[in-house]
C-alpha cells in the first residue's frame, strides 16, 4: 500500500511538474528527439549495410573466386581463354574450375530474349545451386556436343521451360535437362568489380554445345568471360593462379580478380564512413539535446526552491527529491526517444525503396535508441538532481 501511494504521489508530481513547464520540456524533448531520431537512421543504415554484405557474400559464395575478362581494344591483349582453364586444371587440381561465356538468344515465337551461359557441370557447385527438376549438366552432355539446358526456376514457373521440354532458341532446339533454382549473378566486365545481375532468365547450356551452335571457329570459339574457381582461401587461389598467369603463353592481358571479400570491401569502408559522419551529426545532436534538457531542468530547479524546501521540511528524504527530477529527465528522453525512433522508420519507410539496400526495422533499430535516450536522461539529469538534494530547507523556505 505504502509503495503504491508513493508512486501514486510521484506520478502526481510528474503531472504537476510538466503542466508548470510544458514548454520547456517541450524544447528539450524535441531537442532530444532529433539526436534520436539522427541515431536511429544511423543503426538502420549499418543494419541494411550488414545486410547487403550477408546477401553479396551468399550469393557470390565465401569462398569463390572470379576472374573476368576485361574488352579488349588492343590486339596485344589476349583475354581469357579455354587455355587458361585447361592450365589451372592442370596446376591446381585441389581447384573445381568451370569457365562461363555469355550470349543472349529470343526464344521461338517472339518474347523477352533468354542469356545463355555456356559452361560446364562443376557451375553448379561452384556456385551452390541446387537442381529443381532433373539432372545437371555431366560430361556425357560436353563429350557429345548434346544441345541440353538447365533453365532457370523463373523460366520454370513463368514460362513453362520444365524439365523435359524442348524449346527452341535461334531456330535451334534444345532440350531441357533440368531446372535449377537460382539467379544468376555474374561480375561486371567492366572493370568496376561489382555484381551486376543478369535477370532470372536465363539458361546454362554445355561449352562444347554453343560454338557450333553460333558459329565460332579458331580462337573465338575457345573466349572466355569469366572463370570461377573454388577451393581454398579466396586470396591464396588468386596469388596462386596470378603467379600461374605469369608464365609464357598465359598473360590474359587485364582481368578483374574478385573474392567475395574484395566486393564487399567498399561497402565496408562506407559504412565506415557513415558510422564516422552521421554518428558525429547523431552524437552532435544527442550533447545539443542533452545539455539543453540539463539547462532547463537546472531553471526548473532553481524556481521550484521553496516546493523543494517544504518537501524537505514536511520529511522528504534527500533521495525522494533527487528521483523526482532523474524521473522527470527519463520521462523526457524516453518519450523523445520513441518520437525519434518513429520518424527514423518513417523517413526510412518514404525513402528506403530508392536507396539500393534494405532498411527494414529490427529489434536493434528500437532497442537501441531507447536505451541512449535512457542513458541521455540518466547522465544529464544527474547535475540538476544533485543540485535539488543538496538545497537546504531553510534557505529554500527563505527564497520564496
Amino acid at each position: 500500500m505504502n509503495a503504491g501511494h508513493a508512486a501514486a504521489r510521484l506520478l502526481a508530481d510528474l503531472a504537476e511538474g510538466f503542466r508548470g513547464h510544458a514548454g520547456r520540456y517541450a524544447l528539450a524533448a524535441f531537442a532530444v528527439s532529433v539526436g534520436i531520431m539522427a541515431f536511429a537512421l544511423l543503426v538502420l543504415i549499418v543494419n541494411g549495410l550488414d545486410q547487403r554484405v550477408r546477401e553479396i557474400t551468399d550469393d557470390f559464395g565465401a569462398d569463390v573466386v572470379s576472374i573476368v575478362r576485361e574488352d579488349a581494344l588492343s590486339g596485344r591483349r589476349q583475354g581469357l581463354s579455354l587455355l587458361h582453364v585447361e592450365a589451372i586444371r592442370a596446376n591446381f587440381p585441389d581447384l573445381v574450375v568451370a569457365p562461363l561465356r555469355f550470349d543472349e538468344s529470343r526464344p521461338i515465337g517472339g518474347g523477352d530474349p533468354v542469356t545463355v551461359i555456356a559452361t560446364e557441370p562443376d557451375l553448379v557447385a561452384i556456385r551452390g545451386w541446387s537442381i529443381r527438376q532433373g539432372r545437371n549438366l555431366d560430361v556425357a552432355d560436353l563429350a557429345g556436343h548434346a544441345r541440353v539446358l538447365l533453365a532457370s526456376r523463373h523460366l520454370d514457373e513463368t514460362a513453362g521451360w520444365s524439365a523435359g521440354r524442348v524449346v527452341v532458341l535461334d531456330d535451334t532446339p534444345f532440350f531441357i535437362a533440368g531446372v535449377v533454382d537460382a539467379q544468376a549473378p555474374r561480375i561486371d566486365a567492366g572493370g568496376a568489380g561489382t555484381l551486376a545481375n543478369l535477370g532470372e532468365r536465363f539458361v546454362l547450356a554445355p561449352w562444347s554445345a554453343v560454338p557450333s551452335w553460333r558459329g565460332r571457329r579458331g580462337d573465338d570459339a575457345r573466349r572466355v568471360d569469366q572463370v570461377l574457381l573454388r577451393g581454398g582461401e579466396p586470396e591464396g587461389v588468386v596469388e596462386r593462379v596470378r603467379a600461374l598467369f605469369t608464365q609464357p603463353g598465359l598473360d590474359p592481358g587485364h582481368v578483374s580478380w574478385v573474392t567475395a571479400q574484395r566486393l564487399v570491401a567498399d561497402i565496408e569502408r562506407l559504412k565506415r564512413v557513415i558510422a564516422l559522419s552521421v554518428g558525429a551529426v547523431a552524437s552532435l545532436c544527442l550533447v545539443l539535446g542533452g545539455t539543453t534538457l540539463m539547462s532547463l531542468m537546472v531553471l526548473n530547479v532553481r524556481e521550484r526552491l521553496p516546493e523543494i524546501g517544504l518537501r524537505l521540511s514536511l520529511g522528504a528524504r534527500r533521495s525522494q527529491v533527487s528521483m523526482l527530477f532523474v524521473v522527470e529527465a527519463l520521462v523526457v528522453t524516453l518519450t523523445a526517444g520513441a518520437a525519434g525512433t518513429v520518424a527514423a522508420h518513417a523517413l526510412a519507410g518514404l525513402v528506403g525503396q530508392r536507396l539500393p539496400l534494405s532498411l527494414e526495422a529490427g529489434w536493434a533499430s528500437i532497442v537501441v535508441p531507447s536505451a541512449v535516450a535512457l542513458l541521455l536522461g540518466a547522465v544529464f539529469s544527474w547535475w540538476p538532481a544533485r543540485l535539488a538534494a543538496r538545497i537546504s530547507p531553510a534557505e529554500a523556505l527563505r527564497a520564496e
